[in-house]
């Protein structure tokens, strides 16, 4: 007869239970607060909106500082991100490409500081390599190139990822590889310019904690949350977002000298 009774209060307990749980289900989509619990979005955007998103993204490359920050808050709050730790591990695992910082800082990649000479940065790109979960490796490359010199910047760190998607970088070593024999003073001289044209950020990550607000198959937003360069934002692309840019970039022009072409009358 107890087992009876307690079976059949089990059963009250179940019900009332699942009606209940019932109730929040229906109640998810006006409730902002418990689907950021299921995500950490504050929900989550439709087709059209990832395309308008992605869209976004691929703007923030050729936007105006002025108009940058605003298009980045936008890309931000509008993101879904990735809702777990290994999840990040393996969207960010690869190949990037720097594209623009804000605050802007120092010069953009490829643009040429002056002193006794032009240094001119080529291209800044990182890779990520997961080690362990929770734990990887992070190799930024600079390549650079001066009046009869060239070469690379390599820059080594580990990083950690928390349960809330931060990375903390901690830079292992730095290699400034040059393809000629030059002087210890023309070194530091090329590593002063380099600091010059390069956001501090990406040329120093030790001890920098960095959040992606934004991550999709070709372009990636971050953000520093630490107590070092907090505030200091980053737009990198996929290489093969870059090889696509250029494409696109050919076939107008080609479309375009084919409409002037059809416009020009064939000579008598």
């Amino acid at each position: 007869m107890a087992r009876a009774v307690l079976h059949q209060a089990t059963g009250l307990a179940l019900c009332w239970w699942l009606a209940t749980a019932a109730c929040a289900l229906r109640l998810v989509p006006g409730r902002p607060a418990l689907r950021s619990r299921l995500s950490t979005a504050a929900r989550w955007p439709t087709a059209p909106e990832t395309t308008a998103l992605a869209d976004l993204a691929r703007a923030l490359e050729h936007l105006a500082s002025e108009a940058l920050g605003p298009a980045m808050d936008e890309l931000s709050q509008g993101a879904v991100r990735p809702v777990t730790p290994a999840f990040l591990e393996l969207a960010l695992s690869g190949d990037w490409e720097f594209v623009r910082e804000y605050p802007s800082v120092a010069a953009l990649p490829g643009a040429s500081v002056l002193v006794d000479g032009d240094v001119r940065v080529t291209s800044v790109t990182s890779r990520y390599e997961t080690a362990a979960p929770g734990y990887g490796d992070h190799a930024l490359r600079v390549q650079w190139e001066a009046e009869e010199l060239a070469g690379t910047l390599l820059v080594r760190a580990n990083y950690t990822v928390s349960a809330d998607g931060q990375l903390a970088f901690r830079r292992t070593g730095a290699e400034l590889e040059i393809g000629t024999d030059v002087t210890t003073d023309a070194a530091t001289a090329v590593m002063a310019r380099l600091h010059a044209q390069l956001p501090p950020a990406v040329l120093d990550p030790d001890g920098c904690v960095k959040g992606v607000e934004y991550l999709d198959h070709e372009y990636m937003l971050a953000a520093y949350s630490g107590a070092k360069h907090r505030g200091h934002r980053e737009v990198w692309r996929r290489p093969s977002a870059a090889r696509s840019d250029n494409n696109g970039a050919a076939g107008e022009a080609a479309a375009e000298s084919e409409s002037v072409a059809e416009d020009c009358p064939p000579p008598a």
